[in-house]
């Protein structure tokens, strides 16, 4: 899902803007800013969330959980 500046982040993840492809880093419940580099607003939807993020949502287990 796209994002735009001024939205908050849903979760801890890297944007890259729509624009000139600058990527920026925003922690979850912070404010996205605009493109540092072109001023835009658009961002391409969020990626390189943390690892343990990503592990948990593909096999359903959280971190410490037995197999």
């Amino acid at each position: 899902m796209p994002a735009r500046a001024g939205e908050r982040a849903h979760e801890t993840g890297d944007f890259r803007c729509d624009k000139c492809g600058m990527k920026v880093h925003v922690a979850k419940n912070r404010e996205i800013p605009s493109c540092i580099r072109c001023g835009n607003d658009a961002y391409s939807e969020r990626m390189n969330e943390p690892s343990h993020l990503k592990s948990s949502r593909s096999t359903g287990r959280r971190p410490g959980d037995r197999p």
